[in-house]
């Protein structure tokens, strides 16, 4: 299971703080697909970079299978079998639907 806990990402800006995700948890159980959908700069992409290891929040915890990978590198979530990709470019409307199920068999 993948448990994200009170996530912050915040950023400095030449205007001050900006706050990217805000108390953000939730809990993804094991072979669940969730999808996040909103806005373009609602934060969905950053989102999956923080679960990803490419970006670390400036506040909150991941635990996968009550592990602490809040500071893992993307490496060391990788090898725990934790991946991220961008389902654009080549795939477009229904394939991209398709893809995450081929990847989990499904």
């Amino acid at each position: 299971m993948l448990e994200l806990k009170h996530i912050t990402y915040t950023v400095s800006t030449p205007e001050g703080e900006q706050t990217i995700l805000n108390d953000i948890s939730i809990d993804i159980p094991d072979r669940k697909l969730i999808v996040f959908t909103g806005p373009n700069g609602g934060g969905k992409t950053t989102l999956a970079k923080v679960i990803m290891g490419l970006v670390t929040p400036t506040g909150g915890q991941i635990l996968f299978n009550g592990e602490d990978i809040t500071d893992k590198s993307i490496t060391e979530r990788a090898r725990l079998g934790i991946g991220y990709t961008q389902l654009t470019g080549y795939r477009s409307g229904n394939p991209n639907v398709i893809y995450p199920g081929e990847v989990l068999h499904y």
